[in-house]
């Protein structure tokens, strides 16, 4: 076992409560503004060890507050408490905002990056080059680059296919769907994970894709999207949307279906309609990131965690009899144990 994925296994296992609760706190270790310098050159500082830890930044495009951004103050947390490093996290940065931020960041000195988000992953390229000192890692990224880029992303079919499980024995008219956002391979891994969840526990079902068009948040088109989804027939969506799930929540709602979150217990944004979420330990995978970069062995390459590694699992199940809860508990851990093939749909982006 590669020594990455030995220690998020073990990083799973230390936070696996948090985890299975949506990842622990809400708060983070230190917040400021870094929207920083875009001046030439390079920061010291290599990995520390003992009592003497570097300082750490994590940047998220999204709110940190918001449903998809918490995993980064909650990593934040666990990085300080277990591993000793200070962690400063920001969140809601536009496009334009990324690149200034990260090569600021590196320009004072932080000699990690954590990135959170692929939708950063262009810009943490660029960064990644002008202070090749300073060491990048793209959360969800598939990018690297010797001496000082890294990924950390998933086997996205796994996670999917628990959704798939959801979905398929809850639904009454055979038809489920999932809205995303734009087309590119995790989501499309997603999707295809899903489909064969489904198949896997319900061969009669059909499953349909919608995509939303845009990584930025569009409550209103999701929540139409979603409405004309359940319009055709189909009662049970998997909402990949990120920041537009509150609207697929709405128009789901709207249109009598449930709906499967995503990433985080979701279950605040529809109480009464939600029949679970696929969690992915998103603050583990950053946890695990800053312990081999603390211990000196955080490669330039990429990292994919998988159900060996305990990055998915499912949130509590709600809003179904008791024996469907059951059920899908039984076959969900089927899939985590590895007893069903699970393909993968591979691709660049």
């Amino acid at each position: 076992m590669r020594r990455g994925v030995r220690s998020f296994a073990l990083t799973a296992c230390a936070i696996g409560a948090a985890f299975a609760a949506g990842c622990g706190s809400s708060s983070s270790s230190s917040s400021s503004a870094a929207s920083g310098s875009t001046t030439s050159g390079s920061s010291s500082g290599a990995a520390a060890s003992g009592g003497n830890k570097q300082k750490i930044a994590i940047v998220a495009s999204r709110s940190l507050s918001s449903n998809l951004g918490k995993p980064a103050t909650d990593a934040a947390v666990l990085i300080k408490g277990q591993l000793g490093n200070p962690v400063t996290t920001q969140g809601s940065l536009t496009q334009s905002q990324v690149l200034p931020t990260l090569e600021g960041y590196a320009a004072r000195g932080y000699p990690l990056v954590i990135v959170d988000g692929a939708e950063m992953q262009q810009q943490a390229t660029v960064a990644a080059k002008t202070y090749p000192k300073t060491k990048f890692v793209v959360v969800n990224g598939n990018a690297s680059a010797s001496p000082n880029l890294s990924s950390a992303t998933y086997s996205w079919e796994q996670s999917g296919f628990l959704a798939g499980i959801v979905a398929g024995l809850t639904t009454k008219s055979n038809k489920v769907s999932t809205m995303s956002t734009i087309k590119i391979p995790p989501i499309e891994g997603l999707y295809y994970g899903f489909q064969q969840g489904v198949k896997q526990v319900n061969p009669n079902a059909q499953t349909i894709n919608t995509y939303t068009g845009t990584f930025s948040p569009d409550l209103s088109l999701a929540a139409n999207l979603t409405s004309t989804q359940g319009s055709k027939g189909n009662d049970v969506v998997f909402t990949v949307a990120t920041d537009s799930d509150p609207g697929v929540f709405r128009g789901a709602a709207q249109s009598k279906m449930n709906v499967v979150g995503y990433g985080v217990n979701e279950a605040n944004l529809g109480p009464r309609i939600i029949l679970s979420s696929t969690l992915v330990n998103y603050a583990g995978t950053m946890l695990t990131m800053a312990r081999l970069f603390n211990e000196g062995q955080l490669q330039p390459k990429v990292y994919t965690y998988g159900f060996k590694d305990h990055a998915f699992a499912l949130a509590p199940i709600t809003n179904v009899a008791d024996g469907t809860a059951k059920k899908i508990r039984s076959v969900a851990k089927q899939a985590m144990d590895g007893k069903f093939q699970i393909k993968t749909l591979s691709a660049d982006f």
